[in-house]
C-alpha cells in the first residue's frame, strides 16, 4: 500500500514488472494506494469504477475491506532505448495534458491550481 499521489504507484508498479518472478508476484499482492498527491488521476478512476466517491477515508475503507479490481497495464517500449520497457496505468491523452502535468512542477507552490494556470499559459505560447 502506498499513500502517495500517482508517481510512487508508478514507480512500484514499474519496480514489480521488471522482477523476473513477475507473474507470479502479481498473483499474490495486490496494490492499495491512498491519494496523498495533487491529481491523484490513477484514485480517482478507481474509485469512479468501484461506485464510492474518491477521498482519504473511503480510500482507506476500500484497502481495509480487500476490494480488488484488475486493471490493464499498457507496456511503452522507449524509441531511443528499445531495450528498457516503461509501464504505465493511466491512459495516454494529448501531449499537452502530459506536457501540463509535468512542467507545472515548476508552479507546485500554486496548489491544484497549477494545472489551470500552466494550461492556459501554454495555450497562449
Amino acid at each position: 500500500m502506498t499513500i502517495s499521489g500517482d508517481g510512487l504507484i508508478h514507480e512500484a508498479i514499474n519496480g514489480v514488472m521488471h522482477r523476473p518472478d513477475k507473474d507470479q508476484f502479481m498473483e499474490t499482492i495486490a496494490f492499495g494506494f491512498i491519494p496523498a498527491g495533487t491529481a491523484n488521476g490513477l484514485h480517482k478512476s478507481v474509485m469512479e469504477y468501484s461506485g464510492e466517491e474518491h477521498g482519504i477515508h473511503n480510500a482507506a475503507f476500500t484497502c481495509a475491506k480487500g476490494r480488488k479490481t484488475n486493471m490493464d497495464l499498457t507496456e511503452i517500449t522507449l524509441e531511443y532505448n528499445p531495450d528498457k520497457k516503461v509501464y504505465m496505468f493511466l491512459a495516454m491523452s494529448w501531449a499537452v495534458v502530459a506536457d501540463v502535468d509535468l512542467n507545472s512542477e515548476a508552479i507546485r507552490w500554486a496548489g491544484e491550481a497549477r494545472f489551470y494556470i500552466w494550461g492556459v499559459y501554454r495555450g497562449i505560447n
